[in-house]
């Protein structure tokens, strides 16, 4: 009798697992459909994991639709965003209109492209941002001067 009765919660226990496997991949299945249906989002792009109530995405955001889709999702607002992002902007632009003339030439370039940039013994680095950006780009260094300018 006991074994009849261990198999029995067994089951129910196999019965609960597949009940909540299968409400998370609906719910996996109505967040993907809602990103698809997203304007510059590539739904493909963005791993969704679901446990319960829980939703987590996972992926790279190539757009500002897509950045806005994240943080809204999260909560939180985009407006935050905008705002650093117009603040960061106007000072590079700042900052290139007064550096312009003081060097023969002046390269721009991306954070993320610093592994691979490859800087010359007599370059002057400006590194423009916050949260150790300053620290991040003197790893790619060899001795040369480097400047730190917070965007605020």
């Amino acid at each position: 009798m006991s074994g009849s009765h261990a198999v029995g919660r067994e089951a129910q226990g196999l019965g609960a697992k597949v009940e909540r496997a299968a409400e998370n991949a609906a719910l996996t299945a109505k967040v993907k459909a809602a990103l698809a249906t997203r304007k510059g989002l590539k739904g493909a792009d963005i791993h969704v994991e679901t446990n319960g109530s829980a939703v987590t995405l996972n992926g790279d955001v190539n757009t500002r639709e897509q950045a806005k889709f994240y943080i809204e999702h999260m909560g939180l607002n985009f407006a935050d965003y905008d705002r650093e992002h117009e603040i960061y902007t106007k000072a590079v632009h700042r900052l290139r209109r007064e550096l312009e003339g003081l060097t023969p030439k002046m390269q721009v370039i991306d954070r993320w492209f610093l592994p691979n940039f490859l800087f010359t013994p007599r370059d002057l680095i400006v590194a423009v941002g916050r949260d150790g950006l300053v620290a991040n780009t003197a790893k790619y260094l060899d001795g040369q001067p480097i400047v730190g300018v917070n965007p605020d």
